[in-house]
């Protein structure tokens, strides 16, 4: 209910003027404004506060746990996420989430730390196995290399050409300055029961980095008690681990994983090889020496650069294992050696740091770009409710007119003027069926033995429908007293029935109420009280949205003989069902 600001009788105000001030009022208006400016008055979002927001739309994960929303403060607020997150950063809970979401973040750090250790220790492990195919003190050189570089090689190719051709678009995306929303896989997912597999981890930005935040996801949801570090932990994984953002947080993750791989590998080669007299050779069954001539030569291209150049041709084929023990001469050895280092450094370390930088820069952008998807439920209730009934209706503010007075002299006035959304006196109603399907009568008649004078618009199931619905109201005359919209609970709501009626509500001046039926067929499948409270509201929500006020849409199922249910909406438009 929209509630009256009077203005004051001047007698009254110069009474006032001569009192003394209240000191419990003027601290509770003061504590007030300061809570008020408080939630407006805080720096650009960051993506902490859109956790907190996403941690709240959690917890309130049906329309039965939506909030009353006061839009008064929220006013002076043009962007509607900015409306969102200082309604959001106003609650009461919002400083325990926020510490919630910021353990979030650093449970996270310590994942992704053990990880790296882990594959520290692996690299090291990779070496001494790789050094121990042949009898001491003779190493498989080209064996060597491939258990050091092979897999993470090809892992590097398919990640590069899953990004290149399949990721263009997102990545151009970023640097023309698109805005990023999250757009979660699994919006109506219940805090405690999401998977793995519904958090939406993407697999183009890495498989090492989304299985480790597989890991973290399931031991913290198996071991967290709390609510709130419940849904600060799931918030916190939808931002960084899904979307543009997580794609680079994972890709960041696996590159960040090899590149300690390699740094082990390097750090145990460098010991083994200061304390330890190895002889490298190489040995093959199908494959001759010139194949092995060329390819260390090729390969060294690029070492050799740096100051790693590969032994000679005829040092590489003096290097070949026959099975018999050779001696051959130390310089060689360190050749092979230097080589080594070498290939380690250009395939593996350079290429890994290098793209970590990339990932890492990409991951400020997009967290620079995220945008809070306000299609979800309880976003689009917010906006509706923190946006002004004439705003919605993309109507400019009314202006302050003089208006009757009251006993006293005041004038009456509202903080926003509504806009008159009665009927046309003296027209006829028209009726417009959604997508309702030939089972029912059309057009409805609750009373056939004293019809309503419909202006029959026939049922739209598709874009031609509307566009001629769209045309039709634009150009009939006389316009009609009202339009009824009826349509289907037990369809889904979607945006092209909220562009629909949200162009309706444009281009046309007749008022517009929205009939919700089918409540019976509804229920004749088996569906919950709970379920049906919230298909419901999921259509009051998708009218709001489209600018039509919660008394312009109506309940009445039209396979119900009570024709009651019509009365309301009848005597709105000043006509009657009874003949008399």
């Amino acid at each position: 209910m929209k509630s009256r600001r009077l203005s004051p009788d001047p007698a009254s105000v110069d009474a006032n003027r001569s009192a003394p001030p209240d000191l419990g009022s003027v601290k509770s208006s003061a504590n007030q404004a300061r809570q008020t400016t408080d939630a407006l008055d805080f720096p650009e979002p960051s993506l902490v506060d859109r956790g907190v927001a996403e941690a709240i739309r959690l917890l309130h994960n049906s329309p039965e746990a939506y909030p009353e929303v006061d839009s008064a403060p929220y006013a002076s607020l043009s962007d509607p996420e900015h409306k969102v997150l200082a309604w959001c950063r106003a609650q009461t809970n919002a400083q325990s989430l926020r510490a919630c979401v910021h353990q979030a973040s650093h449970r996270l750090v310590f994942g992704i730390c053990l990880l790296l250790i882990l594959a520290l220790i692996a690299g090291a492990t990779t070496v001494r196995t790789a050094l121990t195919t042949l009898p001491s003190p003779y190493a498989n050189v080209y064996w060597a290399m491939l258990s050091l570089l092979g897999i993470q090689t090809l892992a590097l190719f398919l990640w590069s050409i899953a990004n290149l051709f399949l990721g263009i678009k997102q990545v151009s995306s970023l640097f023309i300055g698109t805005q990023d929303s999250n757009r979660s896989q699994d919006s109506t997912a219940h805090v405690t029961g999401s998977s793995a597999r519904s958090s939406g981890f993407t697999s183009r930005g890495g498989w090492i980095g989304g299985w480790v935040l597989r890991i973290i996801n399931s031991v913290t949801r198996r071991f967290s008690r709390v609510l709130h570090h419940k849904v600060a932990w799931q918030a916190w994984t939808r931002l960084v681990g899904t979307g543009t953002a997580g794609r680079w947080t994972l890709s960041g993750v696996t590159h960040a994983f090899w590149l300690m791989f390699h740094i082990g590998c390097l750090a145990m080669l460098l010991i083994l090889l200061s304390t330890r007299q190895y002889v490298w050779v190489w040995e093959t069954t199908i494959l001759s020496d010139p194949n092995y001539r060329q390819w260390t030569q090729r390969l060294g291209f690029l070492p050799s650069k740096l100051g790693f150049p590969p032994p000679e041709p005829d040092d590489v084929s003096a290097s070949r294992w026959t099975g018999t023990p050779k001696v051959l001469p130390s310089t060689l050895s360190e050749s092979w050696s230097r080589f080594l280092i070498g290939c380690l450094l250009v395939y593996g370390v350079f290429p890994r740091a290098a793209f970590l930088g990339l990932s890492w820069i990409l991951l400020q952008r997009a967290k620079s770009r995220y945008r809070l998807d306000l299609s979800q439920p309880f976003y689009r209730y917010l906006v509706t409710r923190l946006t002004p009934f004439t705003a919605r209706l993309g109507l400019p503010p009314a202006r302050r007119e003089s208006g009757p007075e009251d006993s006293s002299g005041a004038v009456a006035s509202g903080d926003t003027a509504r806009v008159n959304r009665g009927p046309i006196s003296g027209a006829s109603p028209a009726c417009l069926g959604l997508e309702l399907g030939t089972v029912v009568p059309w057009p409805p008649q609750p009373n056939l033995s004293h019809p309503l004078p419909w202006i029959d618009l026939g049922q739209v199931e598709s874009g031609q429908d509307q566009a001629r619905v769209l045309q039709t109201l634009a150009t009939l005359q006389p316009v009609p007293g009202a339009l009824v919209i009826l349509v289907d609970v037990t369809l889904t709501p979607d945006r092209g029935v909220e562009r629909f009626l949200r162009q309706i509500q444009s281009g046309t001046p007749t008022p517009t109420w929205l009939v919700l039926t089918g409540q019976k067929a509804l229920q004749s499948r088996g569906t919950t009280e709970r379920s049906m409270k919230d298909r419901l509201q999921l259509w009051r929500t998708t009218a709001a949205d489209a600018g039509l006020d919660q008394d312009q849409v109506v309940e009445i199922d039209l396979e119900s003989q009570d024709i009651s249910q019509w009365n309301d909406l009848i005597q709105a438009f000043g006509l009657s069902l009874d003949p008399s």
